[in-house]
């Protein structure tokens, strides 16, 4: 087991409260072994849908009302610097953050620089909007499985800096978890 693997592992155990034996980790090999794992071993309760999604078609609309020259353009995998210039972005962050009217979305937004991950797509853009909202430094118990997603998928963008991802997705191949 590489660095990257034993961070991770120590992050899910210290998110979720739970200790991980070495003979499960061995069996993680994507991100939906560690949900599945997980949810066997804290307690769990009913969601109320996907955050992903629901961030997702907020900003998309935004975006539309923001940007009008853009029509129906915008997709998950449309590139954030070819719709606004980088110098441009935090305006336009706090324009759609102030039409969707959600107080829980981040207040800033990373924007991706040389050494400095953060979204690159519309579709990157609103995972990091599910995985941030403002004030929250980690989901909490209860547990939903969608919950027990977002903070896999929250300690691997902290780690590895990838974001828009299949749950099914390979830590070491797709990822690059060492």
């Amino acid at each position: 087991m590489g660095l990257d693997s034993v961070e991770i592992v120590l992050g899910l155990e210290e998110s979720f409260g739970i200790d991980l034996p070495n003979e499960a980790t061995v069996s993680m090999r994507t991100p939906r072994h560690m949900v599945e794992h997980i949810i066997g071993h804290v307690p769990l309760e009913r969601g109320d849908g996907c955050r992903f999604q629901r961030s997702f078609f907020r900003v998309r609309r935004s975006l539309r009302r923001q940007l009008p020259t853009l029509g129906s353009a915008v997709e998950r995998d449309t590139r954030l610097k070819d719709i606004v210039p980088k110098d441009k972005a935090p305006a336009l962050w706090a324009s759609i953050r102030h039409d969707v009217g959600t107080p829980d979305w981040p207040v800033k937004i990373p924007w991706p620089h040389f050494f400095r991950p953060g979204p690159r797509t519309v579709g990157e853009l609103a995972w990091y909007v599910a995985l941030y909202p403002a004030g929250q430094t980690s989901f909490a118990a209860p547990w939903t499985r969608e919950k027990i997603g977002l903070q896999v998928r929250r300690i691997i963008y902290e780690l590895m800096g990838k974001l828009d991802y299949s749950l099914d997705a390979s830590l070491v191949k797709d990822l690059g978890v060492t």
